[in-house]
């Protein structure tokens, strides 16, 4: 934040929404460690064999996702190493590589990076591969001379299996935790994708920093493993994805000093069976292990086959597959048409799921081609199966499975015993433990007469299932009073809009909000905090315009305008708007820079980076974030639901 004066900035729309990623979420960004925190194994490993990866000795982890050839993570890289060498021993820096299909040295780039992190000097190994416009087979041999590597070990690294293996683990672990571009970073487990302005990143480290001192002590004997645990408490639906995400960096030893590295058994929830679901499994079983996962995804069909495994021996476990494909991409349509094949086979040809999965689970990727092909070397039908899959029923299937997953906040890779998130990877040595204590609950239900099916029916039907509402809303995040921000309404649930005047996508919410301030069934009480969300100072012009007209008793017309026009933060602008309203320009001027507006624009600025806010429109709705779409009718649904559950106040003295 800037104390500075306020300056004016150019027009240019922020081209993005506001995005904040309670753990991960699309594009994310991997650090490395360099400079003072260089990453190197405690000694050399054999040829071929990755070094482990210590648990992170700091509060801060950062990894940043990198695509070698892509020129955005060559910009971003030097940005990172300055900043995290600044931020000293408090943050720990990671590299994972995304190399992208459309960039044509990027994978055998990678690999190179892979055999020097095997001695010690990947960091380095990067700085000089950038050095080259591009990192073809010239510029790795030049890299790795530079650093005087041991060519010949290098060489055996690259190439061996377990090399490549690693990679793909990597890339595959990254694109299940929500990552798609380069560069992208995680900041424990908190996402934030390209390249972003110096202080912003600064400011990120720090907030992290501070929520990681809410959790424990860290360091020492008792090291708390701050990243993960910060995850378990916010996002446990990602914690296999994250687990298997550090896994593909390098082997970290378990240990009882790292808290849940077993698994542990979550919030019950109503995960109810669907007739679209496959189950595998006796039907008498008391225990019902509910997987949602992505065929296409290797790492979660390999989960599966875990889960298979550890299962066959835990007693009688049905396990039923709720296929849950991503959507938007090529890559997930390809999903969905694997999910709506493996479904059709599941009313086909049942017995023969189970196998084909298995048989999947050692691809490097899944596409119907794969699946056919694997299909006929078990002898089914695959034309029957092919016209299965085109029956709308699979559709509405896939589609039922979809919504439930909303409801019960799942993601490919969730898993549930009875009813209860299992926290961990599916095939963690202790979920043995947790389905015998599943177990147990449901034959207590049994003896009283109740069947398997009527046992599990009564345990899940109390969970936890999403209302519309809250799907909308987050957790409560408490805004605090910020008594210098302007407000409207005189009673109704607190809701705070975090604008830039020069977006477009604030001023969609303006429009929508604004309409709600005469709603008389849903009234609020609106606070407006104008905030500038392109690189440069987060105070604005157009900000300190609007404060000053708020105080003349003109905010929401002059706000209503400055959404109008085409440059907000120019000054001319900024006067002919005070004088189409009738304000008096002379103390328009003088109060547009005084103290009074530079106060309130700090105050707005300050939360915004209190709570970790990076871009605009962000809205609170009684100071719950609200995480839904710019949807008029689901804003409104938000606000009845702040009422319902008692959380509107009047508006002491508000104009």
């Amino acid at each position: 934040m800037t104390d500075g004066r306020v300056a004016p900035r150019s027009a240019a729309p922020t081209p993005t929404l506001a995005a904040r990623w309670a753990v991960i979420v699309s594009g994310a960004f991997s650090l490395v460690a360099l400079g003072a925190t260089p990453l190197h194994a405690a000694a050399v490993p054999t040829p071929g064999q990755l070094p482990a990866a210590p648990l992170p000795t700091g509060p801060v982890t950062v990894r940043l996702f990198l695509d070698l050839e892509c020129p955005h993570s060559r910009q971003a890289w030097p940005l990172y190493r300055s900043v995290v060498r600044d931020a000293g021993p408090a943050v720990t820096l990671v590299v994972h590589h995304l190399p992208l299909s459309r960039h044509p040295h990027a994978r055998d780039a990678a690999l190179a990076a892979l055999g020097a992190r095997a001695q010690g000097r990947e960091a380095e190994f990067i700085d000089k591969l950038f050095e080259s416009p591009v990192p073809d087979a010239v510029a790795v041999q030049r890299a790795a001379a530079a650093l005087q590597l041991d060519t010949a070990a290098h060489a055996r690294s690259v190439g061996a299996p377990e090399t490549v293996g690693a990679l793909d683990r990597e890339r595959q672990a990254g694109l299940a935790f929500g990552i798609r571009a380069t560069p992208s970073a995680l900041i424990n487990g908190r996402g934030v994708a390209g390249t972003p302005p110096e202080a912003a990143l600064h400011r990120a480290l720090l907030v992290a920093q501070q929520a990681a001192g809410a959790l424990g002590p860290v360091g020492g004997a008792g090291i708390l493993d701050v990243e993960r645990e910060g995850l378990v408490a916010q996002a446990p639906e990602f914690v296999a994805a994250f687990d298997a995400l550090r896994a593909g960096r390098g082997a970290i030893a378990a240990s009882p000093a790292q808290p849940g590295a077993r698994g542990r058994l979550g919030e019950r929830w109503r995960v109810e069976l669907l007739s679209g679901d496959v189950v595998v499994g006796a039907d008498a079983a008391p225990v019902v292990a509910a997987y949602f996962f992505d065929p296409s995804v290797p790492w979660q069909v390999a989960h599966l086959r875990g889960l298979l495994h550890r299962t066959s021996g835990a007693g009688p476990v049905r396990i039923a597959l709720k296929f849950l494909p991503r959507v938007g991409s090529a890559q997930a349509r390809d999903g969905v048409a694997v999910a709506l094949r493996v479904h059709a086979m599941a009313h086909a040809a049942r017995d023969a799921v189970a196998p084909v999965l298995a048989l999947a689970a050692q691809q490097p990727s899944l596409t119907v081609a794969d699946l056919d092909a694997l299909s006929l070397r078990l002898g089914v039908d695959v034309a029957a199966i092919q016209r299965a899959a085109e029956q709308p029923a699979i559709t509405v299937a896939v589609q039922a499975t979809a919504d439930q997953a909303r409801r019960l906040d799942a993601r490919p890779g969730t898993l549930f015993l009875n009813g209860r998130r299992w926290l961990g990877l599916p095939d963690d040595a202790g979920l043995t433990d947790a389905i015998a204590e599943m177990g147990a609950e449901a034959t207590a239900l049994a003896r009283g007469g109740a069947s398997p099916a009527q046992a599990y029916a009564q345990l899940v039907a109390p969970g936890r299932w999403l209302a519309e509402e809250e799907l909308d809303l987050g957790a409560p995040e408490p805004l605090g009073e910020l008594p210098q921000l302007p407000v409207y309404g005189a009673a109704g649930p607190t809701v705070t809009l975090f604008v830039d005047f020069a977006s477009p996508h604030s001023r969609a919410a303006w429009g929508m909000v604004r309409r709600l301030l005469g709603d008389a069934d849903a009234p609020i009480r609106l606070r407006v905090a104008s905030i500038a969300s392109t690189t440069g100072p987060c105070i604005s012009a157009a900000g300190a315009a609007f404060v000053t007209a708020h105080a003349m008793g003109k905010g929401l017309a002059y706000a209503d305008r400055l959404f109008e026009v085409r440059a907000p933060d120019e000054w001319p602008t900024l006067f002919g708007l005070a004088r189409k309203l009738k304000l008096p320009l002379a103390a328009f001027q003088q109060q547009v820079d005084g103290p009074a507006a530079r106060a309130t624009a700090r105050a707005a600025c300050d939360a915004a980076a209190r709570h970790d806010l990076a871009n605009e429109p962000v809205l609170f709705v009684a100071d719950r974030f609200y995480s839904g779409p710019l949807d008029e009718a689901r804003i409104e649904r938000a606000i009845r639901f702040a009422v319902r559950t008692g959380r509107a106040t009047p508006a002491a003295g508000a104009p």
